[in-house]
Parts: C-alpha cells; structure tokens; sequence
C-alpha cells in the first residue's frame, strides 16, 4: 500500500524519482517500526508516538519531495518537531 502511493506521488510530480518508491518504502516501515518499538519499551502517551511518526515521514518525504511540495513538508515536520518537544498540541 505505502509503496503504491509513493508511486502514485512519483507519478504525479509530487516526490521525483531518484530514489525508488520501494526504497522510500522501506525507509517508511523502518521509521514506523522504530518508533513503535521506541514507544513501546518506555510507554508515553500515543501523542508522542504519533508526533514521531509525523516527524519521520515529513522529513523523509521533504527530502525528495518537489519544490513546492517541499515547503509544505517541511512545515509539517516542523509541527511535528515542536509537538515532540511539547511546545504545541499536533494538530495545532
């Protein structure tokens, strides 16, 4: 699923093509299971591990996305950055 809609996003323009859907895949669950794993051996509220999560793909999608995607992204991370450090709620 998350390699498709990387495509999809390459297709599109959104992300360019230098690195592989599937790279970008793998680097995706690598994030996702590291936080997961991150959070579940010192439990802190799911806020934390959701700010992480939002954090990594921002900034693992900004770094090849487009340029006007890009901002956006990185704007996102970001969020996800201050959230993290407890400066603002995520969906501030």
């Amino acid at each position: 699923f998350c390699t498709d809609a990387l495509r999809d996003a390459q297709r599109t323009g959104i992300l360019d093509r230098a690195c592989p859907a599937e790279e970008l895949g793998a680097h995706l669950d690598a994030l996702v299971l590291g936080a997961v794993t991150r959070w579940a051996g010192h439990p802190a509220g799911v806020d934390a591990l959701t700010a992480r999560l939002h954090h990594g793909a921002a900034m693992l999608l900004a770094a090849h996305a487009r340029a006007d995607a890009r901002d956006r992204l990185r704007r996102a991370c970001d969020r996800a950055a201050r959230a993290l450090r407890g400066a603002e709620p995520l969906s501030a």
